[in-house]
């Protein structure tokens, strides 16, 4: 009975040492398989690209891999992709998440008005209490600057017939002057009409041509057609007859030439009476 007892504690030793080989055999081998499995994944260098293959079973291997292997039998089906990543070892992954994007404006969408500027008043009694006021009138623009804002304005075909104007007008005998002479005496502008009545000319030395490139100018500001009739024969000798284009027109001649001195002789310068 002592022989058989000390027989199967011996068994029952010896299999728990079988079985701790066993576990430990088993130990020994998942440690080096995962290591394997993990010195395969780590396809990814500083500097280099390289060609990784995926079996169906889930492991990666490399060409460096296949290779050393030196196994030329084909091995299972894989599927091959390209891994360009270059990244520094100590460096840590990109962030690629960040803040959203703001949605930019429409293109439709209108400024808004600038507001009127404010002015500040300050009262007599408290300095320190000022108010905001947005309806205070502005003040108005001179006059001389309206006038020389008008004078930058005008085109240069405004500017050469005014200065021709004032030329006319230079040559002029004063009022006072014209009132001592006989033919200016009951002298009278009449209706405003758009056809001049001129006498008092110097007929023997004024010609219809002079009296053309005298009033050309008034003819071609108001862009129309003119007319100058000059009587040089009978009792109607010495005077002229000059259609304008237009009422304006007549207007500005009349003003210029009256009492204007051509060849030596003051013009007497009237509307035309209508027949």
């Amino acid at each position: 009975a002592v022989v058989s007892t000390q027989s199967t504690g011996a068994e029952k030793e010896k299999e728990i040492m079988e079985s701790k080989r066993i576990a430990t055999q088993e130990f020994i081998e998942s440690q080096t398989k995962g290591d394997e499995r993990k010195r395969k994944r780590e396809v990814v260098e500083e500097g280099s690209t390289k060609v990784a293959r995926v079996a169906d079973d889930g492991t990666l291997c490399t060409n460096d891999d296949m290779e050393m292997s030196g196994d030329d039998e084909p091995g299972p089906p894989v599927s091959t992709l390209t891994l360009g990543i270059h990244l520094p070892s100590s460096a840590a992954p990109p962030n690629l998440t960040g803040p959203p994007l703001s949605t930019p404006a429409p293109f439709s969408t209108i400024p808004a008005p600038i507001p009127p500027l404010a002015t500040t008043t300050a009262s007599n009694s408290s300095p320190a209490a000022d108010t905001v006021s947005t309806s205070a009138p502005q003040a108005p623009i001179p006059i001389p600057t309206v006038l020389r804002f008008m004078e930058q304005a005008k085109s240069p075909r405004v500017l050469e017939y005014e200065a021709y104007r004032a030329k006319m007008q230079s040559q002029r005998l004063p009022e006072s002057e014209l009132a001592e002479l006989s033919v200016f005496k009951k002298y009278s502008a009449g209706e405003p009409s758009a056809k001049l009545y001129i006498k008092n000319i110097n007929f023997k030395s004024v010609t219809g041509e002079q009296l053309q490139e005298l009033f050309g100018p008034y003819f071609r500001f108001y862009e129309g057609e003119g007319e100058v009739k000059l009587m040089t024969r009978g009792q109607m000798k010495g005077q002229a007859f000059v259609t304008f284009p237009s009422v304006d027109a007549a207007r500005d001649a009349l003003e210029d030439c009256h009492g204007f001195v051509l060849s030596d002789k003051a013009m007497a310068v009237m509307y035309a009476k209508s027949r």
